[in-house]
């Protein structure tokens, strides 16, 4: 998949996030899906609008991990994503001058 860093992914609002103890799920109709915490953490940023580019930093920060693997693990969600349908990647031109 290639994707510009400036792309915008925009949630299904039917997907619901919700958190039972220790574990975070995604809701669709009656099928929901454990996620990990970095998984959490990029479906947080596709929610809040962030840029892929975005995406990728905040994963980087928040779980102290290389930028390679952030790539790496944004790249594999949004992936997976897409193919549930869960989200939609909108082309961004660029930042603003």
């Amino acid at each position: 998949m290639n994707v510009s860093r400036h792309a915008r992914v925009r949630t299904d609002f039917r997907v619901r996030r919700r958190r039972y103890r220790t574990a975070t799920f995604l809701l669709f109709h009656n099928e929901w899906y454990e996620i990990d915490g970095v998984t959490d953490t990029i479906w947080q940023a596709c929610e809040d609008g962030l840029t892929v580019g975005e995406m990728v930093s905040r994963v980087a920060a928040r779980h102290r991990i290389p930028v390679p693997e952030a790539v790496a693990a944004v790249a594999y969600a949004l992936g997976y994503f897409l193919e549930l349908g869960f989200v939609e990647l909108v082309e961004c031109s660029g930042p603003a001058a």
